[in-house]
């Protein structure tokens, strides 16, 4: 990398020069720059790999049963984590069990404290992996799948993360969300399954592999 004037006195160089007038070794000086350029090519690369546009500028949107698996890989993780958290949860139990009872909301939408607690975990899961991995969760990763902004197709931000899955935790408001999603969506081009997608403006995209 060329290298005009001296950093240690300020003096003009020629290119060749490896020594300065001033005593100060220019080689060292070289040799960083180039170091810092080549720092830059590849941190431009990398971000170029994380897009989700094919060559062409073909941008690949996930299909269901794609979506389906990943979703799959995620809720045997949960569960994995539900198990080792029911072996926490009696001395709990009791107590909660009988707050959540007496709300008639609890009873409809969280029937146990077991649903309350998937609810959490869930939604914890779900919201914290895809607002810092990118719009991944683990099944998506494994499965070359993102959640990402509907005009930008980048990670978007961790309040329409949450917005999106705030219902996808929960079975009965699942089935709510995945219903209205399907008939709200059918033949729309964003391939949307769930109406959270929509107020969270959010699509899912197959990555460039």
């Amino acid at each position: 990398m060329a290298l005009n004037f001296c950093p240690k006195c300020g003096a003009r160089i020629d290119d060749d020069l490896e020594i300065c007038a001033c005593g100060h070794d220019l080689t060292k000086d070289r040799k960083k720059r180039v170091n810092e350029k080549l720092s830059e090519i590849k941190e431009e690369e990398q971000e170029k790999s994380k897009t989700m546009i094919r060559p062409g500028g073909e941008i690949i949107k996930a299909g269901f049963f794609q979506r389906f698996g990943a979703f799959i890989i995620d809720l045997i993780i949960i569960g994995l984590i539900m198990i080792f958290l029911t072996i926490l949860l009696p001395p709990l139990r009791n107590s909660l069990q009988r707050t959540m009872q007496r709300r008639l909301i609890g009873r409809i939408i969280f029937p146990s404290l077991n649903d309350l607690v998937f609810w959490i975990v869930a939604f914890l899961y779900f919201w914290l992996l895809e607002s810092f991995n990118e719009g991944r969760s683990i099944g998506k990763m494994l499965l070359k799948l993102r959640t990402v902004d509907e005009k930008t197709h980048e990670p978007t931000t961790k309040g329409k993360y949450a917005i999106n899955n705030l219902l996808k935790s929960n079975r009965s408001l699942f089935f709510i969300d995945f219903l209205i999603g399907i008939l709200y969506n059918i033949g729309k081009e964003e391939k949307r399954l769930r109406i959270m997608q929509n107020a969270s403006k959010t699509v899912v995209l197959k990555e460039k592999r």
